[in-house]
């Protein structure tokens, strides 16, 4: 059917429609609504066709919403929310997917900008956000609504940069916010008490763009910030609190004070600085103000990176700045400053920046000759040319002076002519022995690039000053064509001159390479090698000869210019704190890079001494590579071997035992038994055998030296063994797999420091074959783990034998037995924890005694809850003085009975987590008018165990703590909230105390008059462990 067919077609149908809603209308008003409607509908057909088109035939359309939602975060804010209206599709992934708006960068003007910052935050949910800009009100008279959406959403902020912070959301509680950039609207910032309602959080970095008033006691959330940027107190008055900047951030990494006043020096804080600290910057623009002295009163080997900026040149203090040096480099900026950069050992940098350009300032060559004893190391130095006369006397003074680099750059006349001065180079004829000279040849107007004949100036200049003394000279920053045109000098003996092929200036000039010449050279060399040779076989051999010839001469130029790259100008120590970062294959493939690596990597013994290789192949033919390169020094190993064939153990002895001597820390997995656990290991320290470790009166040669972590998945204890008894941390991880346990039964002798006890896998057969006596006195902390399935190895008679109510932290993990006896562990507890999560299959009890001790019972089997309940009421007459308990909900049927019996008790914590839910149709919940089952709910929150706290004793508190992150839910809704009013409202409010509830972001508009009330800024996860047994619990293990 033809194009004109479909038209004609197409007007048919519109008369006929148009005829059929125009019969009988005879009114011209009526006529126009026929025609809108036909319009309308026309529109309608048409936008569906379209949408039909792009959803087959657009690409985009067949994108994952979750894709489309990862290229909407990527856009600017503006382009955010122009995307949100595209599409009915791109509007709802917008506004489903909460991440799209965390970033708020409102740093190109939009109207209505504080609507539409509203509008996105809104649709954050409860993500961390980053508030990169705010908008401004327009009216700062006015109320601005940009604070109060801050204050609604500031705990969940992360990053907040808003140019004016004079808002009252800084004295809120905020658990995520990490950042905060005070820009220069802020005329200052006073720090409170309350800041950040003085509770610790995530605070890491602070910068203000404006003098600061600090608080004049301790503020809780300044503890963790790392990196501090401040101006410095203008007046006196802002000075007062100043001097506690240092105990007020006490882990500062990184800090920067701006804009310091002279008369204000005497209120800085005077020392000493954080040990953390490790970047500081000091600047100020007050003539006469030298910053030096702060840094000397400050100075640390531990800071690596100083910076200071002012307008005076420095004094006597200047020493502290480049004392121990091994590269400085002055510089002459055109802005008639003077930079010196001082680069020391372990990668240390000061730099200072002072008014006035160094040919001004005659006492800069004279203050760095008088600092030269302190300069003894110094291998290199790079100077401007225009000052190089006046530090020839500084450069006799260097003993170890090996390295110079001089940069010349252009000089304007009056009538904007630019040139060189090249007579400044006159005094590289006096120069002491040097092993390099570098020219560095640059313009700091782009367009203009020295010419052929300023090259010809220069070799002019140098032929007169030549002395055989010097060393060869590297020039660069000259283009190739000028290079080719200038005209190199004929000079017999004495130093070569070299010209680099690169532009010394920030845009460098792209080599074009015309091989024709070449071509040309290699057909000449050709023929005249092979026009008389007819044999074919000796053809070969000279093309072989002729081929090796330009391969070892290309080899030869490349290692010249490799040389003269910077990187392999760098000092061998950074190389290797370079090297050091890197895994331990990396490194080995660095060192096989170039010679200058391979040198620096193999001078180092320290790069070699911790050799970790996880899952590798060749495991003999690394070590045999890299042990040897701990050379002859006392350097200690840390071994890490994951992954040993069993037909190499005897390769991997052989290549262990020469260094047996210099282990440290060792991580061993091998099922193999090997030799090198009977030979002397004098430092080492740590051994981590993943399989079993057969353990003999020779092991580790029998000597008691260091070792004092012995970590196995089972051992055999001999008759003798004098290497254990230094072990303070002993982990045995399944005992089950322990052939012969009587030995155990002398484990304390074997081990008379222990510090810590692990036993896993634990059966009823052993439960005669451990020790019987008291515990060694030094035993802090003590884990048992029983995996007997018949529920009758309670390990609580441990407990009492070794008379373990001393140490500090105790752990015992059992089965379901039948008859366990919690009253000696549980006895004294002031502290309840009653942990049962949904389907974990286990019930743990832990308490909290004085003196920071506490004890953790774990019961693990089917119908565990109610058991361990019973034998806990069995033990309340050791609880009578538990005053606080916290519980999940899950579990406080069973130990109601317990919970009424605490005669102390005044604070109940109940956790209530969510539970995941199965699709509708599993479940069979019925579908909807539509025949659809729609999204099921893949969390469910059980109410019902509430119904128990009727029974509970009269209460001082009583907290609510509801969490759906178990299954990484979001978190409860509104409608959740109504249902626990419902359940709470049933209660009988009398029995109980004021209710605190937490967990939720929103409150609810009605709470119907109960005593309740929500905690939205409390973040709730799993039910937590006592922090003192957890942090502990970290630190050993």
């Amino acid at each position: 059917m033809s194009v004109e067919a479909h038209r004609a077609a197409l007007n048919a149908s519109f008369a006929g429609y148009f005829g059929y809603l125009s019969n009988g209308i005879t009114d011209a008003t009526m006529i126009k609504q026929a025609c809108d409607e036909i319009r309308y509908f026309s529109d309608l057909a048409l936008s569906r066709l379209i949408l039909a088109w792009d959803r087959s035939h657009t690409r985009v359309q067949h994108l994952p919403d979750e894709i489309l939602a990862l290229c909407f975060a990527l856009l600017p804010f503006r382009d955010r929310v122009w995307a949100s209206h595209v599409s009915c599709r791109w509007r709802a992934i917008s506004l489903a997917n909460p991440t799209i708006w965390t970033t708020l960068d409102m740093d190109v003007p939009v109207k209505h900008s504080a609507a539409l910052f509203n509008m996105a935050i809104d649709r954050t949910g409860n993500c961390p956000v980053d508030v990169l800009n705010c908008p401004v009100p327009v009216d700062p008279e006015e109320e601005d609504p940009v604070e109060a959406a801050l204050i609604d959403h500031f705990h969940h902020i992360r990053t907040l940069c808003h140019d004016n912070c004079a808002i009252d959301c800084f004295t809120l509680e905020a658990p995520l916010l990490e950042s905060i950039h005070c820009g220069s609207g802020t005329t200052s910032f006073s720090i409170f008490p309350d800041f950040l309602a003085g509770a610790v959080g995530r605070l890491k970095t602070l910068r203000f763009d404006c003098p600061v008033d600090l608080p004049t006691e301790a503020c809780p959330p300044l503890t963790t910030v790392i990196s501090l940027a401040l101006y410095g107190p203008r007046s006196i008055y802002g000075s007062r609190n100043f001097n506690l900047l240092f105990s007020l951030f006490p882990a500062l990494q990184s800090l920067s004070v701006l804009v310091m006043r002279r008369d204000c020096a005497r209120f800085f804080p005077p020392g000493p600085i954080p040990a953390s600290l490790r970047y500081l910057r000091l600047q100020s623009s007050e003539k006469n103000y030298d910053l030096t002295p702060h840094y000397a009163d400050w100075r640390s080997d531990t800071i690596s990176h100083v910076e200071i900026s002012q307008d005076a040149a420095p004094a006597e203090r200047f020493v502290h700045l480049v004392a121990d040096a091994l590269i400085i480099d002055v510089r002459c900026e055109r802005d008639k400053t003077t930079a010196i950069t001082a680069l020391g050992p372990g990668s240390r940098r000061r730099e200072i920046r002072y008014g006035g350009s160094a040919d001004e300032q005659p006492a800069l060559p004279a203050s760095m000759t008088r600092v030269a004893h302190t300069l003894s190391d110094l291998h290199t130095l790079r100077i401007p040319a225009t000052v190089l006369d006046a530090f020839v006397a500084f450069f006799t003074a260097l003993p170890r002076l090996a390295h110079l680099e001089v940069s010349i750059s252009e000089q304007v006349d009056d009538l904007d002519q630019l040139s060189f001065p090249w007579g400044s180079l006159a005094p590289l004829a006096r120069l002491p022995q040097l092993q390099s000279l570098s020219l560095s040849v640059f313009c700091h107007m782009p367009p203009y690039l020295p010419s052929a004949q300023d090259a010809r100036d220069l070799l002019a200049q140098l032929q007169g000053t030549m002395t055989p003394q010097l060393p060869d000279i590297s020039i660069r920053g000259f283009s190739p064509a000028a290079v080719a045109e200038a005209t190199m000098p004929q000079m017999t003996g004495g130093p070569r001159i070299v010209f680099g092929t690169l532009d010394a200036t920030p845009g460098e000039v792209m080599i074009t390479f015309d091989d024709a010449a070449l071509r040309a050279q290699v057909t000449a060399d050709y023929s005249a090698v092979a026009h008389d040779i007819t044999d074919a076989t000796q053809m070969g051999y000279v093309f072989d000869t002729v081929m090796d010839a330009a391969i070892s001469t290309v080899r030869e130029s490349m290692n010249g210019f490799n040389n003269a790259n910077p990187i392999n100008r760098m000092p061998a120590e950074i190389l290797v704190a370079c090297f050091v970062g890197l895994p331990f294959l990396d490194r080995i493939r660095a060192s096989h890079v170039c010679r200058a690596w391979r040198a620096a990597a193999l001078a180092c013994p320290e790069l070699w001494s911790d050799i970790a290789m996880g899952y590798m192949s060749k495991v003999p033919e690394l070590l045999n590579m890299a042990l040897p390169r701990l050379g002859a020094d006392a350097v200690s190993v840390d071994l890490s071997v994951h992954a040993i064939d069993p037909g190499e153990i005897e390769a991997v002895d052989a290549a262990l035992e020469p260094y047996m001597l210099r282990l440290r820390r060792v991580s061993w997995m091998a099922k193999e038994e090997s030799a090198v656990w009977t030979l002397p290991a004098p430092r080492l320290e740590i051994l981590d055998c993943f399989f079993d470790l057969m353990l003999t009166p020779n092991f580790l040669g029998g000597k008691a030296n260091r070792l004092r972590s012995l970590r196995v998945r089972s051992c055999a204890l001999p008759t003798s063994c004098a290497a254990l008894s230094t072990v303070v941390d002993l982990h045995i991880r399944n005992m089950n797999y322990s052939t012969d346990t009587s030995s155990f039964r002398r484990l304390f002798d074997f081990f008379p420091r222990l510090q810590s006890l692990y036993l896993g896998g634990l059966e009823q057969r052993f439960a005669d074959d451990l020790p019987t006596g008291r515990a060694p006195a030094s035993l802090q902390e003590l884990r048992l783990k029983a995996e007997s399935p018949s529920g009758t190895y309670d390990l609580t008679r441990h407990y009492v034998a070794w008379d373990a109510h001393r140490i500090a932290t105790v752990s015992l993990a059992m089965a379901d037995v039948r008859e366990a006896d919690l009253e000696p562990p549980l006895r004294g507890a002031l502290v309840l924890w009653i942990i049962s999560p949904n389907g974990t299959g286990y019930t743990r009890v832990m308490s909290e005694h004085t003196n920071a001790t506490f004890r953790s019972v774990r019961l693990s089997a089917v119908f565990h809850t109610r058991r361990f309940a019973q034998h806990a009421f069995a033990a309340r007459s050791g609880l009578q003085n538990v005053h606080s308990v916290k519980i999940s909900h899950t579990a406080l049927e069973s130990f109601l009975p317990l919970l009424t019996e605490l005669s102390a008790l005044k604070h109940v914590v109940v956790h209530i987590a969510s539970t995941r839910v199965l699709s509708r149709a599993a479940v069979g919940t019925p579908r909807s008018a539509d025949n659809t089952l729609g999204p099921p709910p893949r969390y469910k929150l059980d109410w019902a165990p509430l119904n128990h706290l009727r029974h509970l004793p009269r209460l001082e508190s009583l907290t609510l703590q509801v969490s759906c992150t178990q299954y990484r839910e979001p978190p409860p809704t509104v409608a959740d909230a109504e249902a626990l009013l419902n359940v709470l409202a049933v209660l009988d409010a009398r029995s109980l105390p004021h209710v605190q509830i937490e967990g939720f972001p929103h409150i609810p508009g009605d709470v119907r008059g109960l005593r309740v009330t929500f905690h939205i800024a409390a973040g709730v996860g799993a039910l937590p462990w006592p922090h003192v047994y957890y942090q502990a619990h970290n630190d050993r293990f």
